[in-house]
């Protein structure tokens, strides 16, 4: 929505409707010294902070006078007016499963945290299927209220369960003795997603703490160790508390360690939500030593902060646009600042630091798969990485408690990035072939902490790795 400058100049009316930040800034100097009350009106503000000045200081006053306009001015008005939505929910007491004890306290503690940054909280403890999907259909329609500029954010914890590829979040009543009542019992992890892009909000967030074991009879093949990577939507980003497959911890203390990790790193000031999350990652890696890796997947198409950086941290919360360098005195229609005085500095940041490469890929990675429903232990010796291409070797083994099945491996050539980590590599000739086994194209990426591999198997039927350097 356009903008309205509110002066009038040498006693013509300057008012204008303003389209862009050059022209904004252009209004605004030919205003700045005439009528800042009018303006500061305009803005929602008290006209009455402002006064005439006269006198030997007056420059350096419009000056500061300047660079608070220009930040009124700068700051869109859509930041101030977004609004930020949130359901979570906590499931620990469960009637027919195993009982988790920090679920309720980690809902609690992130309950605290969204408030703490401007969200509009609604809570659910120990929800039974009935509320949960009740609560995710009422979220959808609150986003939806809050209009298009919306920030909104589902987090989990609990019980959560990975069939056929697809996540459920489990309720506190379910009751899953079979494969087939888990699509009955259980809800769709998908589900709060959907809601969130039906209603067209701008930023949504979806946080699962919910991989923290297999809560279902020991035999259900199609029921899969950990949670399954969802890709993320445009403008969406979703977080798991450990990497695909894989189990995370609950905890020894109140909170799990991932949530403990993310109450503390969305309060500091200035992270954009990936770099939260990357604070996350190493401070849950160095709580469980090693064993518990969190992920993501963001298709975030600009900078969102949970907390704005310090410099502006009275103003509101939200993304912060950088400001634009104050008008020139030919703009502004004569000198800006007495002689002594010093003009504030909104000089653009200085640009990022460069990409530091991730490290060597070579060495030798073990892990697992599931394939056709089936997990099946795998290693990955790099051998070489000449440049920007890599030679391993794939090498199959069955894993202790599942169908016995012989050992197999093949080459495998491809491309290695140092620069993000990601690497895709493709099937070469067999070293020692099984039969009834065929060989794979993978792809992935080198974890920040240099010590774990993702990826996904890219053969239909099967899915996610994770693998640990050895």
């Amino acid at each position: 929505m356009p903008s309205t400058s509110v002066c009038r100049s040498g006693g013509a009316d300057a008012g204008a409707v303003v389209t862009d930040a050059g022209r904004a800034l252009a209004a605004l100097a030919a205003c700045v010294d005439m009528d800042a009350g009018a303006l500061l009106a305009s803005r929602g503000l008290d006209s009455d902070v402002t006064h005439p000045v006269d006198g030997p200081g007056a420059g350096g006053v419009l000056a500061l006078g300047r660079l608070v306009l220009i930040l009124l001015v700068a700051w869109p008005a859509h930041v101030a007016a977004e609004g930020r939505v949130a359901l979570v929910i906590g499931n620990g007491a469960y009637e027919a499963l195993e009982r988790l004890k920090n679920p309720v306290n980690d809902a609690r503690l992130m309950t605290q945290a969204l408030r703490s940054a401007k969200f509009e909280v609604v809570e659910h403890m120990d929800a039974d299927e009935r509320t949960m999907k009740r609560a995710i259909q009422e979220f959808g329609r609150r986003i939806a209220g809050a209009g298009r500029d919306t920030v909104s954010i589902f987090y989990y914890a609990g019980h959560g369960l990975q069939v056929n590829g697809l996540n459920y979040l489990v309720p506190t009543r379910a009751r899953i003795q079979r494969e087939g009542d888990v699509e009955i019992e259980a809800v769709d992890a998908g589900m709060a997603l959907r809601q969130m892009e039906d209603a067209g909000s701008r930023v949504n967030i979806v946080i699962l703490d919910a991989c923290r074991n297999n809560p279902l009879p020991r035999g259900l093949r199609s029921v899969s160790r950990g949670l399954a990577t969802v890709n993320a939507p445009q403008g969406s980003l979703i977080a798991y508390s450990t990497a695909p497959g894989s189990v995370s911890v609950d905890g020894e203390g109140q909170n799990s360690p991932y949530t403990q990790a993310l109450a503390a790193a969305l309060k500091e000031p200035g992270l954009t939500a990936e770099e939260v999350f990357r604070q996350v990652r190493v401070r849950v890696l160095k709580a469980t030593r090693g064993q518990q890796v969190p992920w993501e997947t963001s298709s975030l198409t600009g900078a969102f902060y949970f907390s704005p950086p310090a410099a502006v941290a009275g103003g509101p919360a939200g993304p912060v646009v950088a400001l634009a360098p104050p008008p020139s005195d030919a703009l502004s229609g004569g000198p800006s600042r007495a002689p002594g005085t010093m003009a504030p500095d909104l000089r653009p940041a200085p640009p990022p630091p460069p990409v530091v490469p991730k490290g060597d890929i070579v060495g030798r990675w073990q892990g697992r798969y599931q394939c056709q429903r089936q997990e099946i232990g795998f290693s990955l010796d790099v051998t070489s990485a000449e440049g920007d291409r890599v030679s391993a070797v794939f090498e199959f083994f069955p894993l202790p408690g599942t169908l016995s099945i012989p050992r197999g491996s093949f080459r495998m050539a491809g491309d290695y990035n140092r620069a993000d980590g990601s690497f895709r590599l493709e099937a070469g000739d067999w070293i020692k072939r099984v039969l009834g086994f065929q060989r794979h194209d993978i792809e992935g990426q080198l974890a920040d902490n240099g010590v774990t591999l993702n990826g996904r198997v890219l053969t239909t039927g099967c899915a996610h790795f994770v693998l640990t350097r050895r």
